[in-house]
């Protein structure tokens, strides 16, 4: 392993996971708001 590909895949891997944690906000918010319109 190249020690020059390591900075790009950091970046890479902190870009993904911080997609990561958008995609269990919403859907968070998709299941509670589910929840709610079941609860209705």
């Amino acid at each position: 392993m190249d020690t020059n590909s390591i900075p790009k895949y950091s970046i890479r891997g902190a870009q993904y996971l911080g997609d990561l944690k958008i995609w269990r906000i919403f859907w968070i918010i998709f299941i509670k708001v589910r929840k709610l319109k079941v609860a209705l």
